[in-house]
Parts: C-alpha cells; sequence; structure tokens
C-alpha cells in the first residue's frame, strides 16, 4: 500500500499504533481504506496545486483504477482528445500521474494512495453510478472482444449493483469465473463467484441461481486446493437443493463436498450421508450423476470396507454407464470397478477392466484416467509377479507424463526426455514397436526449443539409450 514511499510508512505506523492495531496483528492484516490525516493532508496539498478541472478528470480516473486507457477516460469525461492530454500532462507534470514505458495510451496514478485519496472523497452514489458507466464505455470500446476485459467488467458492474443493477453484475461476475477458470486461474474464479453471490443478495429470491452458483463456487475452490472452503460452500449448496427439491443439484453438492480425494479414504459420515441421500432423491433420473454417485460410494467407507460390496455398487455403474452409451461415464465407472477389484482375487477380470479403461480414455482424451489405467495394469502385473511387464508400463506410463509436461513446461525437458529414451531402450530390449513422435522433435516443432538446442540433448540421451540397450 505505502510502496516504499518513508513518509507514508511513517504515517501508517503511527495510524495502527494510535488504533492499536499493531498489538492486535488480526485487526491489522487489512489496511483497505486506512489513510491516516497526514497522508491525506500532502497528497490533498498537491492535488490543490492543481486547477480544478484537472482534478475533475482525475476523479473520475480514480474511479476506473489504477491504470487508465485514455479512450476510455475520454468517453467518461466527455472532453475532446486535445483539452483532455492537456489536463493529463498538467497532472503529470505534477508527478500525480505517470505514463508507464511502453503503455501507450494508457496513464497510471503515480502512487495508489492518491487514487485512493482521490476515490474516497466520492460519495457513494456517485461512485455507484460512475462504475456503471466506465462498465458501459468499457462494453462500447471492446464489443468486439470483450474476453480479455471480462475482470475489469465484472469489477465496475459489481461496484455499481447497490444502484439496482444487480443481474449485470452477476452476468458479468460469471463470465469472468467461467475465463478465470479456462486459463487455470482458479483462486481468481472462485473470487468471482463470491462476488456474484454478493450481488445475488441484492436482489434476493432466485434461489435456483444461488444453489448454481454455490455449486460453480465450491468446484473452483476445490480445484485451487481450498478443501475446507470448499467443503463448507458445498455444504450451504446441498442444504439450499434440499430445501428447493433440486435431486441433482443435491447430488452434485454431495460429489463436490467428497472432493477430489482418493479412494478407500478413512471413514466421513457428512459425506456418507450426502451421498446416499442424493441417491435416494436420485430414484430413476439422472442416470449420469446416479454413475458418480456410485462410482463414489464404491471408495466410500465403510461400503469401501466390503469387498463383496464394492464390487456390487461398481457393477451397478458399469452396467448403468453402458446403457447410457456415455463413454465418458463409463470410464467414471471402469475407474471405480478397477479399484473395487484389488487384491490377489479377480485378478484377470481387474486386467480386463483396466486395459478398457486405458483403451476408453485414450480415446476420449481423459489424460488423467490413462495414467490410471497404467498404475492399475502394472499393479495387476506385479501381483501376477510379470516384473518385466509391470516395468514396460510403467515406462508408459512415464512417456505420457512426459509428452504432456514437457511440451507444457521448457524447464521439464531433461527429466522427461530421459524417460523417452529409456523408454525407446525398453521397447528396443523387447522388441516392441517404436514410439512414433519423440517428445524433443515435437518440442521442437512447437517452436519452443531451437533445434541446435535439441541436438545437444539427443546426443546426451543417445549415449543413454545405448548404455540401458548394453545393459
Amino acid at each position: 500500500m505505502t510502496e516504499g514511499n518513508p513518509f507514508f510508512v511513517g504515517e501508517i505506523v503511527r495510524l495502527l499504533v494510535a488504533e492499536g492495531r499493531l498489538a492486535q496483528p488480526e485487526r491489522a492484516t487489512s489496511l483497505v481504506g486506512t489513510l491516516p490525516q497526514g497522508v491525506r493532508e500532502a497528497i490533498g496539498r498537491r492535488l490543490n496545486a492543481l486547477s480544478e478541472e484537472c482534478n475533475r478528470v482525475l476523479a473520475l480516473a480514480a474511479v476506473i483504477g489504477r491504470e487508465f486507457e485514455l479512450n476510455v477516460l475520454e468517453r467518461l469525461a466527455e472532453l475532446g482528445r486535445e483539452r483532455l492530454l492537456e489536463l493529463l500532462d498538467e497532472a503529470v507534470g505534477a508527478r500525480i500521474l505517470a505514463e508507464p514505458p511502453g503503455a501507450g495510451s494508457r496513464y497510471a496514478f503515480s502512487h495508489t494512495l492518491v487514487r485512493e485519496t482521490l476515490y474516497e472523497e466520492l460519495t457513494m452514489p456517485l461512485r455507484v453510478r460512475r462504475h456503471r458507466r466506465v462498465g458501459e464505455v468499457l462494453e462500447e470500446i471492446h464489443r468486439a472482444n470483450l474476453d480479455p476485459h471480462l475482470p475489469e467488467l465484472a469489477h465496475h458492474f459489481f461496484q455499481a449493483a447497490p444502484g439496482g443493477d444487480a443481474a449485470r453484475a452477476i452476468h458479468h461476475a460469471i463470465r469472468a469465473a467461467e475465463r478465470a477458470l479456462e486459463l487455470l486461474a482458479y483462486e481468481e474464479a472462485a473470487g468471482h463467484y463470491e462476488r456474484a453471490l454478493q450481488a445475488l443478495d441484492l436482489n434476493p429470491g432466485d434461489d435456483a441461481e444461488r444453489c448454481r452458483l454455490l455449486l460453480a463456487l465450491g468446484d473452483a475452490q476445490s480445484t485451487s486446493g481450498e478443501r475446507d472452503r470448499a467443503r463448507a460452500t458445498f455444504r450451504r449448496a446441498a442444504t439450499l437443493a434440499r430445501t428447493l427439491a433440486r435431486p441433482a443439484d443435491f447430488a452434485r453438492a454431495a460429489l463436490g463436498f467428497g472432493g477430489r480425494g482418493e479412494m478407500g479414504m478413512p471413514r466421513d459420515d457428512e459425506l456418507l450421508a450426502l451421498l446416499e441421500e442424493a441417491l435416494r432423491m436420485l430414484g430413476e433420473s439422472e442416470p449420469g450423476l446416479r454413475v458418480h454417485i456410485l462410482a463414489r460410494l464404491t471408495g466410500t467407507a465403510p461400503y469401501s470396507d466390503s469387498l463383496e460390496t464394492r464390487r456390487s455398487l461398481s457393477q451397478q455403474a458399469v452396467d448403468l454407464a453402458q446403457r447410457t452409451g456415455d463413454r465418458h461415464l463409463l470410464v467414471v465407472a471402469l475407474a471405480a470397478r478397477a479399484w473395487a477389484l484389488m487384491g490377489p482375487d479377480h485378478v484377470e477380470e481387474r486386467l480386463a477392466v483396466a486395459t478398457d479403461l486405458l483403451r476408453i480414455a485414450g480415446e476420449i482424451g481423459d489424460k488423467t484416467t490413462v495414467l490410471s489405467g497404467h498404475e492399475f495394469r502394472m499393479g495387476v502385473f506385479l501381483v501376477l509377479g510379470d516384473i518385466a511387464a509391470a516395468s514396460f508400463t510403467q515406462m508408459e506410463k512415464a512417456i505420457a507424463i512426459g509428452r504432456e509436461a514437457a511440451l507444457a513446461k521448457k524447464d521439464e525437458l531433461s527429466r522427461y526426455s530421459v524417460s523417452e529414451a529409456e523408454y525407446e531402450a525398453w521397447r528396443a530390449t523387447q522388441r516392441r514397436p517404436p514410439v512414433e513422435v519423440p517428445v524433443i522433435d515435437a518440442m521442437v516443432t512447437k517452436g519452443i526449443i531451437h533445434r541446435n538446442k535439441a541436438a545437444r540433448h539427443k546426443s546426451r540421451l543417445n549415449a543413454r539409450v545405448k548404455a540401458l540397450a548394453s545393459g
């Protein structure tokens, strides 16, 4: 917040001491809205030296944000470009604004506290109206490609929501969350869903929408690793779905509450109760969700403690998935079935299930389950004492990982390319067909590394392959 400015640091510390917040760290975790009088006065003196019109423009810019585009401010200020530039030059000369290097038509406040001082001087009704106007201007300017600007739109329409346009705030928050999920920004997505729920509080009554938002928020929290928060969110969703008599949403909440945990985890009575209630509520409807519930019950204690029970549940899941004809559902059911059959018995059936799982997962592009299929097959071979087949399967898994990870992360190149080199050598000694596309060549084709660097890697790997083959 102070950005290292000695005067601002000193003033903030003095304020915290005076309020006793340093002695209570939990009260000093956020300084939002904390502007000591000394800081306000210092910034105020600098602003007072500027013309009234310049201050008006800066107050508008403060609503846009720490950085702002010239064309957005131009429409907001309703001034000609030439006059606006003159006023911005006045602010730059006073070091209130700066032009970031290479920013083109973008400006930024020289310090975040300058922007906050201007913003806090606005009344709440004025902030609401101006945020709405900024959002409308952004929609107009970027109509052809809104996606990169969805976070800004979500922010401004959320701030404008108290003015009565909550539906617009919810719409943009959901779109921004979905965009963040596409970019694997799960924490950001969760923040957008939380703001959508807050905006929904301003327009109460649509509990079905609230339930859907809670489910989406829980998924984002779970994916980002916030297990406890996700469980609390899914618990709220389950309670609401039960009240609304929405079996499908209740089932999704129950599945989300279980998270992405491994099968056969310690007993969780709350999860068990939710899954069983979900199955009862679904009845004969929603076969897809029933497959997921049956698969999850297979690995949930106490069902998972009984070989007979987990075999029965997993077989029900497989039969139901086959009747739907949905191969994605069949992969879920087969994974549960392969786990249910673990142990020294039913080895041949487990190998057949794991092989089907691996094949179908590969056909539908489910890369995570492909790795699980290799794991299950390797386990069977180890039980059978076929170490060669188990090693070969492990190599197949390594190369499956390598092709995905090495192409995504340059620093993993050597690690996963070695796995492929070892795999090639193993196939040669086992008289297996060669690998079709080496990782290194694929990376050169995609432009990730230069061919000269690739040649050096290949040279080192060839030596290792020969050593493996001769050993």
